[in-house]
This record gives structure tokens, sequence and C-alpha cells, in this order.
């Protein structure tokens, strides 16, 4: 299962979630005069994978750094 390897991203990043609950991912840019922040404790993660024969076919174990570091503007 090397492909778990990359499943998390170093460092702090930040992730949004609507009031409405119907929209959510990363924040990659923030500005704000007045500003609330909410963190979240995680002290345990469960992931469950699909187990169809799709999934199972697929190759998982390909370096996205690179392509996650284009999609989140990464600077090195």
């Amino acid at each position: 299962m090397a492909y778990i390897n990359g499943i998390n991203l170093p460092g702090w990043h930040f992730h949004y979630l609507s009031g409405d609950k119907t929209q959510g991912g990363h924040i990659l840019d923030l500005s704000s005069d007045k500003l609330s922040v909410k963190i979240n404790k995680i002290e345990r993660f469960d992931l469950t994978l699909p187990t169809n024969p799709e999934f199972a076919k697929r190759d998982l174990c390909e370096d996205l750094s690179a392509k996650t570091a284009a999609v989140e503007d990464v600077k090195k």
C-alpha cells in the first residue's frame, strides 16, 4: 500500500466548510479584516477505500507531489 504514503500533506493547511455544509475544501488564499477560526483536534482518522474492481485496477503509486504543488500553488 505504497500509495498511502502521500495521503497526508506535510505542514499546516486549512479547510473550509460552508454554513449549509454543501461545499468545502482547501483554503488556498485568504484575507480578512475580521476572522473567526475554529480548530478541530483530530485524535483518530479512519479511511475506507472502495473495494470494487475498478479501484483495484488503478495505479495509485504515482508521485503526485508536483501535481499537488501546481494545484495548491505551493512555493518551495
